[in-house]
């Protein structure tokens, strides 16, 4: 995930727990859940490549890690850790998975990468706004995106 986690991470370690409680309406949810549905996701595509399959396996997080900063860290760089292990335990062995839970029916190991990939940059859309209204300026790995 490298350069677009970069950029997610960047965003959170500018940020206080308080600030993680932020919401920009009634329907939307805080900014803390915004990266915590980041975490469970991604458990959902990694556990994917390891079961060859999508399915409905919410991660459960003992602490509110929607409110901790330094958690969500943690989990993010626990999860990279995990994600590139998968990887290299499967090599060049051409895998296929089955993506029937997301309404397909099954992707490459690549086309899977690349929707996570896409996953994480369209909440990355999501992320500015909530960092707009706060008026917080954005990292310097956002000056390639003009921000």
């Amino acid at each position: 995930m490298g350069f677009h986690r970069g950029h997610t991470t960047d965003l959170l370690k500018i940020l206080s727990d308080e600030e993680l409680s932020f919401k920009v309406g009634d329907n939307v949810g805080t900014l803390g859940q915004q990266f915590r549905h980041l975490v469970r996701v991604d458990d959902q595509y990694i556990s994917a490549i390891e079961n060859r399959k999508v399915e409905n396996n919410r991660k459960k997080l003992d602490f509110p890690i929607e409110k901790s900063v330094q958690k969500l860290l943690e989990q993010f760089e626990t999860d990279d850790e995990r994600l590139f292990s998968v990887i290299n335990q499967i090599g060049d062995e051409d895998i296929k998975i089955d993506w029937s839970y997301w309404g397909e029916k099954e992707l490459t190991l690549s086309e899977h990468l690349e929707a996570m990939v896409e996953h994480e940059i369209l909440h990355h859309g999501e992320l500015i706004v909530y960092f707009r209204i706060l008026n917080k300026q954005f990292p310097d790995s956002w000056k390639a995106w003009g921000l």
